[in-house]
């Protein structure tokens, strides 16, 4: 009983991470090119209740294949600073260099494009053209997500949330 009630949480957590597609572009994608982007945690019970670190294990095995490497190391990165401070603030001509992306003399594209990747996929959302919140924590992936994955990431997946069923009896 304790598996199914997990399983229906992942599959509820699932369907809670996805924001309806919109038509019109992201807040990020209707200003001028953005210099600098301060990030704050975005909290959130169902997808937190998890626990699922963005620079753990599950995170890189199951999600690293989804938003590719630079989404993923920038959002680790920024997780690992919002645990310390209520919010970071960088340069994302630093961004990119701080991750190997860029270099600040060169205007890039690769860390907005990076943004707009881990927004579309629910990881951060803007609340103005500047300010972002990103999870702290992973959200399970979905059951569209893990259709698609390679079975060593359904069998990861699996063996996760059996033990985190193990670890709450």
């Amino acid at each position: 009983a304790d598996a199914a009630a997990l399983f229906t949480a992942v599959d509820a957590a699932a369907r809670h991470q996805h924001p309806p597609r919109r038509r019109e572009s992201a807040v990020m994608a209707d200003t001028a090119p953005l210099e600098v982007v301060t990030f704050k945690p975005w909290t959130d019970p169902v997808i937190d209740h998890f626990d699922i670190d963005p620079a753990g294990h599950y995170s890189r095995i199951a999600w690293l294949p989804i938003i590719g490497p630079s989404s993923w190391v920038i959002l680790g990165t920024v997780a690992l600073h919002l645990h310390a401070d209520q919010s970071v603030t960088w340069q994302l001509s630093e961004l990119a260099r701080d991750h190997g992306l860029g270099r600040p003399d060169r205007p890039s594209l690769i860390v907005p494009r990076t943004l707009r990747r881990l927004e579309y996929f629910g990881l951060i959302r803007f609340e103005a053209p500047d300010i972002a919140q990103a999870r702290t924590k992973m959200p399970p992936l979905s059951g569209s997500q893990l259709r698609r994955s390679a079975s060593h990431v359904r069998l990861l997946h699996d063996q996760f949330f059996a033990q985190a069923t193990q670890r709450r009896a």
